[in-house]
C-alpha cells in the first residue's frame, strides 16, 4: 500500500512539475503609428545640426519631454515648419501612449532615411529595430533624417537595435 501511495505521490508531483508554457510571455509585434518621417512632406530637419539634436534615439513619455523636442526643432525660424506643423497638431495621450523618435546624423545630400521598422514587446523590454532603408545620393541639401512614431505605453525599458 505504501508503494502505491508513493507512486501516486510521485506521479502527482511529476504532473505538477510539467512544462508551464501557458505562463510564458510570447513576444508581440506592436503597431507603430508614424507621426513624422523624413519622406513625408519634407526631407528631415533642415538646421544642419543647429537644433542641437544629435544622432540619437529617444523615448518620450511625458508632455514636458514632448514639448522639449518640439522646442528643439523650432530652433531654426521657418526652416522646420513642415515638421513643426505636424508635431504641434498631433494628439498624444501620455497616460496610454509614448513616442519613439530616431534621428540620424546630419547628411550633406538628400535621399537618406532612418526608419523604425519593427517594435516588439518582450517580457521585460521593448525592442525597436531601426534601419537606414534609403542610402542617399540625391540633390545636394543639408538634412537630418528622422522617424517619430507613437506606440502603446508599456512601462518597460526600450532597447534600440540597428538592423543588419
Amino acid at each position: 500500500m505504501k508503494k502505491i501511495l508513493i507512486i501516486v505521490c510521485l506521479l502527482v508531483g511529476l504532473m505538477a512539475c510539467s512544462s508551464d508554457d501557458a505562463n510564458e510571455f510570447e513576444p508581440k509585434t506592436l503597431e507603430i503609428n508614424t507621426i513624422a518621417h523624413s519622406e513625408i512632406t519634407y526631407d528631415g530637419l533642415a538646421g544642419a545640426g543647429q537644433e542641437g539634436i544629435l544622432q540619437e534615439n529617444k523615448v518620450i513619455s511625458t508632455v514636458l519631454d514632448w514639448q522639449g523636442l518640439i522646442d528643439d526643432i523650432d530652433y531654426l525660424e521657418g526652416g522646420n515648419e513642415p515638421i513643426l506643423t505636424v508635431l504641434q497638431n498631433v494628439s498624444v495621450d501620455f497616460q496610454q501612449e509614448e513616442i519613439l523618435a530616431v534621428f540620424d546624423e546630419v547628411k550633406t545630400t538628400g535621399g537618406y532615411s532612418i526608419d523604425i521598422v519593427n517594435v516588439v514587446e518582450h517580457e521585460k523590454k521593448v525592442v525597436v529595430t531601426i534601419d537606414r532603408l534609403k542610402k542617399g545620393g540625391d540633390a545636394t541639401v543639408i538634412t537630418q533624417p528622422l522617424h517619430i512614431v507613437k506606440i502603446p505605453k508599456l512601462n518597460k525599458p526600450v532597447v534600440f537595435v540597428v538592423a543588419n
